[in-house]
């Protein structure tokens, strides 16, 4: 750009050189030389135009690299966050595995585990089990309304439901299921109740079934901590029974 007004100004210098050869009167000088001292200061104008130019194409490159310094950081933390949630992931599937695959009676659980797995499936009230109203009230007034599909052993079975982890229930068969599973060796009477998304009872069936149950270690017992779905799994009867 510099180079160009300088041809320009050499331009017009030289007309106005060429004019004042041609030209005897000593007013068309004065009148070149008015002009010179405006190209000069055109001249001037247009280098502090080029400058500023200069000035705003140095801010933008900084603002470009800035730009991408931030990018590179919001890059390098996603990095960071995706490693850690891996991480995470990893260890709490690590855990599970390690969990789901002790056997029964060698997971400890937190001490309220068996009285929470009592309160879900085993009846504290008597009323008419054949009326769904009945069953309702129950299961709002005991907070059991999380669930769409529940199931639970009628009262006074309470013996023969922890028995299940104390040598009268044996592991699983097959592999497939969690190592700490039970199954019982005599069977029960279990009730199954659907619910609706509104909490209304909508079906009510039982049936004389064994009982699956997960045995863990609470308060240095063996205990029933959760109730699996009886879908006809079979005992292993290679197994020992199930007990501390």
């Amino acid at each position: 750009m510099r180079l160009t007004i300088v041809l320009i100004v050499s331009l017009f210098s030289g007309l106005i050189l060429a004019q004042e050869g041609d030209n005897a009167s000593g007013t068309q000088s004065c009148d070149a030389c008015e002009v010179s001292e405006k190209l000069k200061a055109m001249e001037t104008r247009l280098n502090d135009t080029e400058t500023r130019l200069m000035d705003a194409d140095n801010r933008l490159k900084d603002t470009d690299n800035r730009l991408k310094d931030t990018e590179n950081q919001i890059l390098e933390m996603k990095n960071k966050e995706s490693m850690i949630t891996t991480a995470l992931i990893i260890l709490t599937m690590a855990f599970a595995f390690v969990h789901a695959n002790n056997p029964p009676c060698r997971t400890r659980s937190n001490n309220n585990a068996y009285n929470s797995f009592s309160r879900k499936h085993i009846l504290r009230d008597e009323f008419d089990y054949r009326n769904d109203n009945e069953w309702e009230i129950y299961i709002r007034k005991h907070g059991l309304t999380d669930r769409p599909l529940q199931s639970f052993i009628v009262s006074g079975n309470d013996e023969r439901v922890t028995d299940i982890c104390k040598g009268a229930g044996q592991p699983l068969e097959s592999s497939r299921y969690r190592a700490n599973l039970c199954i019982s060796h005599r069977k029960c009477l279990v009730y199954h109740v659907k619910l609706d998304k509104n909490n209304r009872v909508t079906n009510v069936d039982h049936a004389i079934q064994f009982v699956v149950l997960a045995c863990d270690v609470v308060e240095n017992q063996c205990l029933p901590v959760h109730y699996e779905k009886y879908t006809n799994q079979l005992p292993n009867r290679s197994a020992a029974p199930c007990q501390p």
